[in-house]
């Protein structure tokens, strides 16, 4: 697969909400991300 260098240059721009943590320790921002995400379904 061959990829343009627009689409390259969007694939390098993050979308969504970034969560700061080790690469090789995933789960930290998983945790994170739920947590999160349970705030704002238990929050009104």
């Amino acid at each position: 697969m061959v990829l343009t260098p627009e689409v390259e240059a969007e694939l390098k721009d993050p979308f969504g909400q970034l969560i700061p943590g080790p690469e090789d320790e995933p789960s930290h921002a998983m945790s994170e991300v739920l947590a999160q995400t349970l705030k704002g379904v238990m929050d009104p």
